[in-house]
């Protein structure tokens, strides 16, 4: 009970009453389904037994994920921080190498004609120190950590002194953590994301400095999900989901319109403006010569009347969409759906929008019918 006391001060306690209040909002805005009460009562009942963020998470996850035999650390354990503090003092002992190689890593793959994956500055120390329970970057330049933000500043010497003496202040940045990873729990694969994939491929020299070779990277599986609707639209269609999931669908969805009727409202918009260009610009030649009050005027004059063609082409194009909304919904409710906010939607879509309609099984389904 000690333990647990001492673990929670350290830890950022969760305020219930807003909490509560957001999961309300939350599932007021979502549609009512077969699944809905059993999922609400689900996250209450989590909200009601977590004391913290990281409690919360973790009943959730235990819940969604009890079948499958899946494990939870506390990275911000003190416990555990004790446990690492080897390998904490190691890193800030070897800082000038970590940040050479993980600028080289870097380097590298720009020079095989890939972005910059994390674009860190040199005199990033990759570790983060905590003070007044705020966590803040160190920086290393000239011999000395600076502290982001704060007059801290540490000598090598001093800091490794405060890591022995109080490993729970430290952190690990996104280059520092899979080398702790593998340190703490050497793993036998990580399973990384496009962002992930992109900065591990950066560290292979930084693992060598510490003698590990670098941890096999395995793409994790990505799936987009298709509400029945939105399947039953692109099969009545004959479209191809993935056209929508490699952002066509917007593209997909004018095609189809401008299909649908032959009225050249582009073509003969674009020649009105022309020709009144044209008529027009005797009247402000005129005006010129009159004086450049009127010039002014003759300006906007033209200005005025080509934003009314504008204004009626883009009056005939609402009517013509108008005339097919159904079906435009459609389209829209398939791009919502397979690339909200025209983004992948694991980076989007919440998933409890998928539980919700799917049911709280459906990541358990999901894996029992995935080729391994």
């Amino acid at each position: 009970m000690i333990k647990r006391k001492e673990k929670l001060q350290q830890q950022k306690e969760l305020p219930k009453k807003e909490l509560i209040d957001f999961i309300h909002h939350v599932f007021s805005t979502l549609p009512e389904t077969d699944f809905t009460g059993e999922l609400k009562a689900k996250v209450d009942r989590c909200a009601a037994q977590a004391v913290t963020y990281t409690d919360f998470f973790q009943l959730l996850m235990h819940d969604l994920f009890h079948e499958e035999g899946l494990l939870y650390l506390d990275s911000g354990d003190p416990a555990l921080r004790e446990i690492e503090k080897p390998f904490l003092i190691e890193i800030v002992e070897k800082v000038e190498l970590i940040q050479s190689q993980q600028r080289e890593g870097e380097r590298h793959l720009q020079d095989k004609g890939y972005p910059a994956p994390i674009a860190t500055e040199e005199e990033n120390a990759h570790l983060f120190y905590t003070i007044d329970r705020k966590r803040s970057r160190l920086d290393y330049e000239d011999g000395c950590f600076y502290v982001r933000e704060t007059d801290l500043v540490f000598t090598k010497d001093e800091l490794l002194l405060e890591v022995d003496a109080h490993p729970e202040r430290f952190s690990n940045n996104v280059v520092t953590r899979p080398l702790m990873q593998e340190w703490l729990l050497p793993t036998a694969a990580f399973v990384a994301g496009p962002g992930e994939l992109a900065y591990w491929a950066t560290l292979k020299g930084v693992f060598a400095e510490f003698g590990f070779a670098l941890t096999p990277v395995i793409p994790r599986l990505s799936a987009t999900f298709v509400p029945r609707q939105v399947e039953k639209h692109l099969s009545g269609r004959d479209d191809n989901v993935q056209s929508y999931i490699d952002g066509r669908g917007a593209e997909l969805r004018d095609a189809w319109l401008d299909e649908q009727h032959t009225f050249a409202i582009e073509e003969v918009t674009s020649k009105a403006a022309q020709q009144i260009e044209e008529a027009h610009r005797p009247l402000r030649q005129l005006a010129t010569e009159i004086g450049p009050t009127m010039d002014s005027m003759a300006a906007k004059n033209k200005e005025f009347i080509q934003m009314q063609i504008q204004f009626l082409k883009e009056r005939m194009e609402k009517e013509i969409r108008m005339r097919h909304g159904f079906e435009l919904d459609r389209y829209d409710e398939a791009i919502h759906w397979l690339t909200p906010l025209g983004y992948p939607q694991e980076r989007m879509l919440n998933p409890f929008v998928l539980l919700n309609l799917a049911g709280n099984d459906i990541f358990t389904r999901m894996m029992s019918e995935t080729p391994p």
